[in-house]
């Protein structure tokens, strides 16, 4: 077998799978500690924040696609659903509010990873 860098193992090496398993759920728990944050103490990042909706769920997305390859049927939905849940959530939170555009920049953003992932896999050769 060819040597193959440390980039392209990290991505696809069966060896590496409990890393970009720990990958995706911290990032899990920086997303939805983010957006329920209050308002106040989110940093600013230079991102619109659809731009940062976008961004957050694609990176999300890929991390989950790559940390779960074969559960893509699970992940896609979970990922959306989650992005539903945390804007349901900041309804309720006194310094945040619910917005449907939000929701269309998480799917926005989900379809995003989902091109990504399929990408690279297109130039692995899968």
């Amino acid at each position: 077998m060819p040597h193959r860098n440390l980039a392209y193992r990290l991505l696809f090496d069966a060896s590496w799978t409990g890393v970009r398993r720990l990958v995706f759920w911290s990032t899990v728990l920086l997303l939805i500690a983010g957006s329920l944050m209050p308002a106040a103490h989110i940093p600013d990042t230079g991102l619109s924040d659809k731009a940062g909706h976008l961004l957050g769920y694609a990176v999300l997305t890929l991390a989950g696609l790559l940390a779960y390859p074969q559960r893509a049927g699970w992940v896609l939905p979970g990922v959306f659903a989650l992005g539903v849940a945390i804007e349901l959530a900041q309804h309720l939170t006194p310094s945040r509010s619910f917005e449907w555009l939000d929701m269309l920049a998480n799917g926005v953003g989900v379809l995003l990873g989902f091109a990504l992932v399929w990408r690279l896999r297109r130039l692995r050769g899968v």
